[in-house]
């Protein structure tokens, strides 16, 4: 729950009223908090329509005045026919003047009650992390990815997970993470970040395959893990690696149904606590194999989170038609992790997983 301090800091962020400094520590606190970020989203939406509620009660008491004062001018037929007419009208007006005020009421009840994105169900939420429309401009970002300097990048619109399909930068993520982008990128551990365009989708899966295709992108040798074709075991133990925050976050559960969200046949349901930003990052099994890609959360239910099966990854990449891509691909099929402590697991793992940036003009 947020403090008044918290509050304080919004409205002042919003009127112009903090330094240059504070200001930018304001800005790195809503990167980390998306609780945050949503309530200053929500109450600058609050402003806007209250201010422009005001603005309507003030026009209206204005043709209230110009009524009485043109009233008062009016020869006596002429009265009575504005006055047939103000009573057919008034109710119309004052309903015009009245719907700020019911956008500002709902405005209220979304701070308390909308704060997720919905796909399919009330129940179901996608876990694209929004980072929108109150950070630096995207052009300035753009500018200063073209060399790969480690200096502070502009933060994206929306924030989730991928991870190398390939070893020669071919990347797989959650559909809604970069669906109507207008600029795609990929930051490793290195803060490195790539530009890739989009080459395959697929909504019923929801996912999405990405190339880079900045020059000083260096191929990896070889992928450490390999994508099993092998159904999952409910009760088996499996792990995930993503970006929730800045910081890569490692989450571990247990596969808890065979079947994700309302039966769906292609994902599986996991005891793992995911947020938003998690979207696209990796499900792996004790072994170290790939055992699907991490889509959403069921909002009623603590720890119940949805992974699309890597068996449905396979199909739709065999699926593929040569031509579709510029260049075929193949899945790697030698697992190195398999013998490793969970702790040198993530070691070797953290360089494949990366941060999917999106960005969408203003």
């Amino acid at each position: 729950m947020k403090t008044g301090k918290d509050w304080e800091e919004i409205e002042k962020y919003l009127e112009g009223k903090l330094s240059v400094n504070e200001t930018n520590m304001f800005e790195t606190k809503l990167q980390a908090d998306s609780e945050l970020l949503q309530l200053l989203l929500a109450h600058k939406k609050m402003n806007v329509s209250l201010n422009a509620y005001g603005e309507r009660v003030r026009l209206k008491q204005k043709l209230e005045q110009i009524h009485q004062d043109t009233f008062a001018e009016m020869p006596q037929n002429q009265q009575n026919k504005l006055k047939i007419f103000w009573i057919q009208h008034y109710k119309t007006m004052a309903v015009a003047a009245s719907v700020s005020l019911l956008v500002a009421i709902s405005t209220i009840l979304y701070i308390n009650f909308q704060k997720v994105q919905i796909r399919q169900s009330a129940n179901f939420k996608a876990l694209r992390k929004d980072m929108d429309r109150i950070k630096r401009s995207q052009s300035a970002l753009i500018n200063n990815l073209n060399t790969p300097k480690k200096e502070e990048i502009a933060p994206a619109n929306y924030i989730g997970t991928g991870f190398a399909l390939t070893n020669d930068g071919y990347f797989i993520t959650s559909l809604h993470v970069i669906k109507d982008a207008d600029s795609v990128f990929i930051q490793n551990q290195n803060a490195q970040t790539f530009k890739a365009v989009t080459v395959f989708r697929n909504e019923q899966s929801d996912i999405a395959i990405l190339k880079v295709v900045s020059s000083n992108f260096e191929a990896y040798k070889t992928l450490p893990y390999s994508f099993t074709d092998k159904s999952g075991n409910i009760g088996e133990h499996v792990f995930t690696l993503g970006f929730p925050r800045e910081d890569m976050v490692y989450g571990e559960g247990a596969l808890s149904a065979a079947s994700g969200f309302e039966g769906d046949t292609v994902s599986y349901q996991i005891s793992i606590p995911v947020n938003p930003g998690n979207s696209g990052g990796p499900l792996l099994d004790d072994k170290g194999n790939i055992i699907g890609l991490i889509s959403g959360k069921q909002t009623e239910t603590e720890g119940a989170a949805f992974a699309v099966k890597s068996q449905s990854i396979i199909s739709i990449i065999q699926e593929l038609a040569k031509d579709s891509l510029e260049e075929g691909f193949k899945l790697n099929k030698k697992n190195n992790l398999a013998g490793l402590s969970r702790v040198n697991q993530i070691k070797v793992l953290k360089d494949y997983i990366v941060t999917i940036k999106v960005y969408n003009q203003e």
